[in-house]
């Protein structure tokens, strides 16, 4: 499953963007976490280096909520779009496909935003006050 999760990822991190080189460690990340029965498959995987791994776990809130990084356990992670590489909104499956952020995953980034003005300037990697507009 780990290597079709990273092929399916064309080999880059889907937080950075960055190239994964497959004999390097890198994690395959629950989006739906195991606790809340997030299970071993391809909608629930995303490619991810440690580094960012940790991030998305750190900031496990609205931040990484609305961005789909890590998706409620009411809601199937294939339902739950993710900011694919800081740029397109995908939707997860065996293969990515272009899909607009859910207007509740909206909310939270406006949320998000509103609630954390010093954060947003200092942590937010991607620095962006709303990433489906880009």
């Amino acid at each position: 499953m780990r290597l079709a999760v990273l092929e399916r990822d064309g080999e880059c991190c889907v937080f950075c963007g960055n190239l994964i080189d497959p004999a390097a460690h890198w994690e395959c990340h629950h989006r739906r976490l195991r606790s809340q029965e997030g299970g071993d498959v391809i909608e629930n995987l995303i490619a991810l280096h440690k580094g960012c791994h940790e991030y998305v776990h750190r900031n496990a809130t609205e931040w990484s909520y609305s961005r789909g990084f890590l998706v409620p356990g009411v809601v199937e992670p294939a339902l739950w779009r993710v900011l694919y590489h800081r740029t397109w909104w995908r939707q997860p499956s065996a293969v990515w496909t272009p899909a607009e952020p859910l207007e509740f995953q909206r909310s939270l980034v406006d949320a998000w935003n509103l609630n954390n003005p010093v954060a947003l300037a200092t942590s937010d990697p991607f620095g962006e006050f709303g990433a489906w507009d880009r």
